[in-house]
């Protein structure tokens, strides 16, 4: 078995890239998004979010080439080799954002937020 760990960190969400050599993560507790290589279990990416956007909720598409995350009300988009941000775009939902699950063309995405409502942007 292996671990992950970040100093001073988390993690409160996981996603697979689609060869299982990645892992991208999310800790609330430093707000940061994290692209992990599994193979040796080091960071080779972060993605540090501004204070009153905690991610929350990482998904990845079916050819790992997008990275989606919930963070406060909005979604943000990032390349998923670097974490460079792509986009970022109001989820329009009455709470903060749980979950941002990417379909498998990163054509759409479907969030959760934390009254439990589900919408498609």
């Amino acid at each position: 078995p292996a671990a992950l760990s970040a100093v001073g960190a988390g993690t409160d969400a996981l996603a697979f890239s689609e060869n299982g050599y990645h892992a991208f993560t999310c800790s609330r507790a430093d707000r940061r998004l994290r692209l992990w290589d599994l193979r040796t279990q080091t960071v080779l990416s972060e993605h540090a979010f501004a204070a009153g956007a905690t991610p929350r909720g990482v998904s990845v598409d079916g050819f790992a080439h997008y990275v989606a995350v919930g963070a406060g009300r909005r979604v943000h988009v990032f390349d998923a080799k670097e974490l460079e941000p792509i986009a970022a775009f109001d989820a329009h939902v009455g709470a903060d954002v749980c979950a941002a699950e990417l379909d498998v063309l990163a054509r759409n995405v479907a969030v959760l937020d934390d009254d439990g409502r589900v919408t498609f942007v």
